[in-house]
């Protein structure tokens, strides 16, 4: 099987660029876990971290002799034919949260002594090419105890899809069990297939807010090679069950169940290459396993995922379909969003024109430190994006002084401080794109505003954002016509305090910036549409400027908004 080793890195709130294919959390054993193609791993900021439990990690003495009292545990670890598994992998926590380590299991059979507590214990059990999860979220050690962790007792997990041109893509196991701080103990592992995954709970069942326990599995059309690239449509299920770990699971899933969420992915470059994927989120955890699925220029997909689950999407477009391809550009979704039964979600991605959007608390002053985050080519949907840029630069004058100046667009690092008490300023960045990316070549932004010292709270700066909607095709060009009309709007960044709004000014060029002619500006609904005579070239560049009764403004240029056919 091919494997190309791609990213689609997401986190909720925060885009940061990545490298390599993120596989933190290792398999279980055997020869059936093989990396998954373009597998990641996804933090997702807000939930609490917890304590992982890893049974891969290097088995390492639990206990302090000279400081605890002791009891003996045994731990004895049979394979699904009943006899000793000296492959073990097995790791165990207290409730407490100071024991949390890996047991050498020698031969199967091995003793470790423990303060008495409150345990949880994890145990992956290999079986030839199977593994067994064997999972106890309750051990009372008080006295000298004898543990069986025995393959035999757990089950496989069955998931099917009622549509036979799909194959299992990617699995993902999830347990989490409450600490006694109110913390959580937990794991994640994934594979490819379920096929080879049994597991078992271990002891009586605890209370629903006690434990959580989940199981994704992803489905997506191969290929004569049984690679997924150009899969049409993939399927992604999510079960859980609470107070108890799994023993085995069993399900057929009718693809009318779930919820479609079908997904238009526009490119900026011939040739590049375009990657789409969904991360459902497990309940309660903070890690989440998922992946994306590549294809060849611009295309439609559509993914359906499990009804009532938290999901996020994720989307790269490349230079190439190889494996040392540049990423162009890569978004995320504005934020996570709830799969309601009976909707269909379509959204288009790398929609032109891509340029500078300011979102709520992208651009804040708290007390005397600016800190601003935000991007220059995002696309008409919202979404997020960054990429592999030629150059870039972000500076911050006040008083007409520059006060700050970062490489790369968009940023300005951690924060600048500045004088306190009322200045102007003025906001600039550039950047210059890859040159794959044949949209959106280079764009500049300036913001001029008043600030004044603001509450430690955050105040949001009174920045404006300019957004064009062209009716571009999938390749982000626009049939030629001899009059352009070109509907934009003008927002400013939400919760920001900002004056009326004037008449914007648009220019349009056709030789990339050589060259610009005014566009006359009309009001449409909420917006306004920029209507001129359509220059001669292959590409529409755009400048526009922007101010309100409060001095605020925005002066914007993008090269090659857009493509003439």
């Amino acid at each position: 099987m091919r494997s190309r080793k791609r990213l689609i890195v997401l986190l909720a709130l925060t885009l940061l660029p990545l490298t390599g294919t993120t596989a933190t959390a290792a398999p279980p054993p055997g020869p059936a876990y093989a990396e998954p193609q373009q597998a990641v791993r996804i933090e997702v900021p807000g939930r609490p971290a917890g304590k992982r439990l890893d049974p891969t990690a290097t088995p390492k003495a639990l206990t302090n002799r000279s400081k605890d009292a002791t009891v003996p545990l045994t731990l004895r670890h049979l394979d699904r034919t009943g006899v000793l598994a000296p492959g073990a992998r097995t790791t165990v926590a207290s409730l407490d949260g100071t024991i949390n380590g890996a047991v050498d299991v020698g031969t199967g059979e091995a003793t470790v002594d423990l303060p008495p507590g409150r345990y949880v214990v994890v145990s992956f059990v290999p079986t030839g090419s199977t593994t067994s999860v064997l999972v106890q979220p309750l051990l009372d050690l008080t006295a000298p105890t004898a543990v069986v962790l025995d393959s035999r007792q757990a089950k496989p997990f069955k998931v099917r899809v009622e549509d036979g041109t799909v194959a299992s893509s990617m699995v993902a196991l999830y347990f989490s069990r409450r600490a006694d701080d109110g913390s959580a103990l937990w794991f994640d592992t994934w594979a490819d297939t379920l096929t080879p995954l049994y597991a078992a709970q271990i002891g009586p069942a605890l209370p629903a807010d006690e434990v959580i326990s989940s199981v994704m599995t992803q489905w997506a059309v191969p290929d004569s090679t049984g690679d997924f690239t150009e899969t049409p449509i993939t399927y992604t299920t999510m079960d859980t069950v609470r107070g108890t770990f799994f023993t085995g699971f069993d399900r057929v899933v009718q693809p009318k169940s779930l919820v479609p969420f079908e997904s238009r992915l526009f490119t900026t470059g011939p040739g590049n290459t375009t990657d789409k994927g969904v991360t459902v989120l497990a309940p309660e955890m903070r890690f989440h396993w998922s992946r994306g699925y590549a294809g060849a220029g611009a295309r439609t997909v559509t993914e359906y995922v499990e009804p009532g689950t938290e999901v996020l999407e994720q989307f790269q477009e490349r230079d190439n379909a190889s494996m040392d391809s540049t990423l162009v550009t890569a978004q995320n979704g504005r934020s996570s969003r709830t799969a309601q039964p009976g909707r269909t979600y379509t959204t288009p991605w790398n929609k032109a024109v891509l340029a500078p959007a300011v979102r709520e608390g992208s651009a804040v002053r708290y007390d005397n430190l600016i800190r601003a985050e935000f991007g220059l080519y995002d696309d008409t949907a919202g979404h997020a994006s960054w990429g592999m840029d030629t150059k870039g630069a972000t500076r911050l004058y006040r008083d007409g002084v520059l006060v700050a100046e970062f490489a790369g667009p968009g940023r300005l690092g951690r924060g600048v401080e500045v004088k306190a008490g009322k200045a102007s300023y003025r906001l600039e960045s550039e950047v210059v794109r890859n040159a794959a990316a044949r949209r959106s070549t280079q764009v500049k932004a300036v913001w001029t505003f008043a600030s004044d010292t603001a509450s430690t709270e955050g105040e949001n700066l009174p920045l404006w954002s300019i957004g064009f909607q062209p009716a571009v095709d999938l390749t982000n060009d626009v049939r030629r016509t001899p009059i352009t009309r070109l509907p934009f709007t003008v927002t400013p960044q939400p919760g920001a305090t900002v004056g009326t709004l004037g008449k914007p000014v648009v220019e349009i060029s056709g030789d990339q910036g050589k060259t610009w002619r005014s566009a006359t500006v009309v009001t449409q609904g909420n917006g306004y549409v920029a209507v001129a005579a359509t220059p001669p070239g292959a590409t529409i560049s755009l400048r526009a400027k922007a101010s309100d009764s409060a001095g605020n403004a925005i002066e914007q240029t993008v090269l090659d908004a857009y493509g003439l056919r």
